[in-house]
């Protein structure tokens, strides 16, 4: 006001115009800022407002974007931040459950496929669960099973203890016999002569 007054006292004095320009430029400039601010908050409580709304959807993916888009106007804003990890941790929790559903339909499948002995289509959904899960012993088992059914022929058998060379010892068994009946013919012949020298003494 003092430099109005001044002014109006010397309308032509150049400082004291260059003055209130001065000031006025300043005023605008604050009145600016604070618009541009207001603006600001106005567009990051929008974009908080849309997020929460698809996170209490649940659509996690669209709400972790929209708080990332909220971080943008506002990088310092703590409950953005927080609610992105969130949509990060939730959105994985969820995939990994629905990716247990789906492994379990597919283990479902070939159990049935097993049980009415569909083989094949057992083994091709057996497989396609261990290429999901290398780690799961049991699709493994499960197409070890199969194969023994279906190549019995393939399937290892207990070892038996070696009995010797059955060949050899059925020779020899063989032999032995052999010697035993000749002996024993022998014997028979002997005794059948000695009789019959003794019959004929008998008779003289």
């Amino acid at each position: 006001n003092s430099f109005r007054n001044a002014l109006g006292a010397k309308p032509n004095d150049v400082t004291a115009q260059n003055k209130i320009n001065e000031i006025q430029q300043i005023l605008d400039d604050l009145k600016n800022a604070e618009q541009a601010e207001i603006d600001k908050k106005n567009r990051f409580n929008k974009a908080i407002r849309q997020a929460d709304e698809r996170f209490n959807a649940t659509s996690y993916l669209e709400a972790k974007k929209l708080y990332e888009d909220a971080l943008a106007i506002d990088a310092t804003s703590s409950y953005a931040k927080k609610q992105v990890k969130e949509c990060v941790r939730l959105e994985r929790k969820r995939s990994s459950a629905q990716e247990e559903r789906e492994y379990q339909k597919i283990i479902d499948a070939a159990d049935k496929r097993f049980n009415d002995e569909d083989y094949d289509k057992a083994k091709e959904y057996y497989n396609r669960a261990l290429s999901l899960r290398s780690n799961d012993p049991y699709p493994k088992e499960k197409l070890e099973e199969i194969e023994s059914i279906l190549n019995p022929s393939t399937v290892s058998s207990p070892e038996l203890q070696p009995l010797g060379d059955p060949f050899d010892n059925s020779i020899m068994d063989g032999q032995a016999l052999l010697r035993k009946a000749e002996e024993e013919r022998k014997l028979l012949n002997s005794q059948l002569a000695k009789r019959s020298i003794d019959d004929i003494y008998t008779d003289e």
